[in-house]
C-alpha cells in the first residue's frame, strides 16, 4: 500500500499543467554534458522509482560509437568509470557541478 506521502505526490504531479513536463532527451545533449537518467515512477527495487541514488553519467559520443557498432557505446558512468549505452529517446535531467 503506498503511503500518504506518494498518494500526495502523485495527485499534485496528475493536477499540474501539460506544459510543466517538457522534458529532455539524451540526443538534445552535448557530448561532455553530465546528466542522469529521468527518474520514473516504479517498485524502487531495479525498476524505477524515485528512492535511492540515480548514477551521473558523462556522454562521450553524440551517437552510437562507430568503434564498436554491436554494441554502441556513448556515456560513461562517472563514478565508476563504466560504459553504457543510451538511446537518442531516453529522457534525461542534465546536471552540473563544481570541479
Amino acid at each position: 500500500m503506498a503511503s500518504i506521502r506518494a498518494v500526495e505526490l502523485r495527485s499534485k504531479i496528475i493536477a499540474m499543467p501539460s506544459d510543466f513536463f517538457e522534458s529532455l532527451t539524451f540526443g538534445e545533449l552535448q557530448v561532455d554534458d553530465m546528466f542522469i537518467a529521468f527518474p520514473l515512477p516504479g517498485d524502487n527495487s531495479g525498476h524505477g522509482g524515485f528512492i535511492g541514488k540515480h548514477l551521473v553519467f558523462l556522454k562521450n559520443h553524440p551517437r552510437e560509437n562507430p568503434d564498436c557498432p554491436e554494441f554502441p557505446f556513448n556515456a560513461t558512468d562517472m563514478i565508476n568509470g563504466i560504459a553504457a549505452h543510451c538511446s537518442r529517446g531516453m529522457l534525461v535531467i542534465q546536471v552540473s557541478f563544481a570541479r
